[in-house]
C-alpha cells in the first residue's frame, strides 16, 4: 500500500428545494446540512417545477459544498 492518505466525504445527492417541491431554501439545507455533519449536498430539484438549474447558487457554505443539478421527468412526462 502506498502513503496517500484516505479520506471520507459525507454528503447526500438527492435533495429538493423551494425550487420545486421541498421544503427549504438552498440556504436553509446547506445549514441542515453542516449541522448534521454534511461535507457536501446535490440539490435535483424537478425541472418542470424550476425555471432554471439556478448555478448562483453552488457554493461553498461553511463547510458544506453545495452542487445543482435537475431531476429530469415526473408529471410533465407522463
Amino acid at each position: 500500500m502506498n502513503n496517500r492518505e484516505l479520506f471520507e466525504y459525507v454528503g447526500n445527492v438527492h435533495i429538493h428545494s423551494l425550487y420545486s417541491d421541498g421544503g427549504g431554501s438552498v440556504a436553509d439545507i446547506a445549514r441542515a446540512g453542516s449541522e448534521n455533519g454534511l461535507d457536501f449536498i446535490v440539490l435535483n430539484d424537478h425541472e418542470y417545477m424550476t425555471d432554471s438549474l439556478h448555478l448562483e447558487e453552488e457554493s461553498l457554505r461553511g463547510k458544506v459544498l453545495v452542487l445543482m443539478g435537475l431531476e429530469i421527468g415526473g408529471s410533465a412526462y407522463p
